[in-house]
């Protein structure tokens, strides 16, 4: 793939997560759920189930989310969390179109709005687990003021875990990209000021239970954007992927690049894009091999299964058959995995819903 056309990509995927690149329309005081297609779940009150099957088309939820703007959404089991917001004009250097954090139970047919912003501004870079729904806050169109934010679900409160202004100042301009495990690690990068004044960048691990942060790496490049899983933390440099062991607290390996690359981790694999294919690798064993030999837009891991997108498709991976399964019928984009849950953006016209499916092989 061509430098450029590989920047373009990044700056596209950046837009996505910071202003949320799609409408939605519709408006209510509640979130219907759309179950055409899907009368069989609906009747048996089952969560949304993908088998491996080759006739069989994938079994799934439609959710309308009643916001005009959608971004970052995320899965644990039958929970969804999405950025949304129904701010239609943007004022000038503005990029606030997204301004609350909504929770939906696939269960209940039940959601409420969590959060909002506390400056005004817009809420983005979501993620949760069974526990914890973290994100963060921002009024500069830049992000350069921003804080972290986690929702326990425990006590139905929400925790300040960090700002901007207690490290840097407003030249450092990176928003923090966040990363949560289902153990309740919660990783980004801050841009920071150290002693002698100069701009550092560091990869940071906070524990959520333990409410404590450190240092994990010095990062060179500021498109490092990390993942986590349970077991381990990977990010790129120009050269490198680095794996970073959680219980032995080191880097274990480092995979080598042609170029950049954004790599996602579960407990064994790491899968990234490089020179126009999606690529994967055994931690331990290191071995190699290609997924797809087309550019992924997006792409995530979960437990068993890569998800990725190609134009405006969907498909799995399953990585012990290696077999491969589109999973959206409608136009479809941005595909977030976690466990074997996945949720995407359906686009219908100027319309934007979450679908998500289970797949269970």
């Amino acid at each position: 793939m061509g430098m450029n056309k590989y920047i373009l990509s990044c700056i596209f995927i950046t837009l996505c997560m910071l202003v949320g690149c799609v409408e939605n329309g519709g408006d209510g005081a509640g979130i219907p759920v759309d179950d055409q297609n899907t009368e069989t779940v609906a009747n048996k009150k089952e969560f949304p189930t993908y088998r491996n099957t080759k006739s069989e088309t994938p079994l799934s939820k439609l959710i309308q989310t009643q916001n005009n703007n959608v971004a970052q959404q995320d899965i644990f089991k039958d929970k969804i969390v999405w950025s949304g917001g129904n701010n239609n004009v943007m004022k000038k250097d503005d990029m606030h179109l997204i301004d609350g954090i909504y929770l939906y139970d696939l269960h209940t047919k039940k959601h409420k709005k969590i959060a909002s912003t506390k400056v005004n501004g817009q809420t983005d870079e979501t993620q949760m687990n069974g526990e914890w729904i973290c994100w963060t806050d921002w009024l500069n169109p830049k992000g350069t003021d921003w804080t972290i934010y986690g929702y326990s679900m425990r006590d139905g409160k929400v925790h300040e875990l960090d700002k901007a202004e207690k490290h840097s100042t407003l030249e450092i301009t990176q928003l923090p990209r966040l990363a949560l495990s289902n153990s309740n690690i919660l990783v980004w990068i801050r841009e920071e000021l150290n002693e002698q004044g100069d701009m550092t960048r560091n990869l940071i691990s906070y524990d959520l239970t333990k409410k404590q942060s450190k240092v994990i790496s010095r990062i060179e490049s500021p498109l490092a954007l990390p993942s986590i899983s349970d077991k381990y933390i990977v990010w790129s440099g120009s050269e490198n992927i680095f794996v970073y062991s959680i219980v032995e607290d080191k880097i274990i390996s480092k995979i080598n690049l042609i170029e950049h690359a954004f790599p996602r981790v579960n407990n064994e694999y790491v899968v990234w894009n490089e020179d126009d294919n999606l690529m994967i690798q055994h931690i331990q064993s290191e071995e190699k091999y290609e997924i797809v030999d087309e550019e992924p837009f997006f792409y995530g891991i979960g437990q068993d299964i890569v998800v990725y997108q190609i134009d405006e498709s969907i498909f799995a991976y399953h990585i012990q058959n290696r077999h491969t399964r589109k999973l959206s019928e409608k136009k479809a984009t941005l595909p977030h995995i976690r466990n074997n849950d996945v949720v995407w953006q359906e686009i219908n016209g100027k319309v934007t819903n979450l679908r998500v499916v289970s797949i269970h092989e």
